[in-house]
Parts: C-alpha cells; structure tokens; sequence
C-alpha cells in the first residue's frame, strides 16, 4: 500500500505542478486562477505524501 500511494504521488507530482506553473509565464493566463490551482495542489499533495507517512509508521495489518 505504501509503494502504491508513492507511486501517486510521483505521478500527482508530475502532472500537477509542472503544466501550472509552466502557464506562469504566459502572459494571457489568470495569475489568481493559477495560484488557487496551486494551492489546491499542494494540499492533496500533503495529504498523500501524510498518508504515506501514516502507512511507513503504523503499518497497519492490510497486507
């Protein structure tokens, strides 16, 4: 379960931040739409990366 919220979040990593903040640099884009975006992506980020820690520490008897 471990390996499997880790390889989530690399994936929610890589395809949540990068084509965000790439769309910084474009002048035509809505800076406040991008920054609420963001945030939101960090929170669901903090919570897988927690749920991971949560696994790595208890390690619960669901395997």
């Amino acid at each position: 379960m471990t390996v499997l919220i880790l390889v989530s979040s690399l994936y929610f990593l890589a395809r949540a931040f990068s084509p965000k903040i790439r769309k910084f640099n474009e002048r035509d884009q809505d800076k406040n739409k991008l920054v609420q975006s963001l945030t939101r992506s960090i929170w669901i980020y903090l919570f897988l990366l927690l749920a991971m820690l949560w696994f790595m520490v208890v390690k619960p008897e669901l395997w």
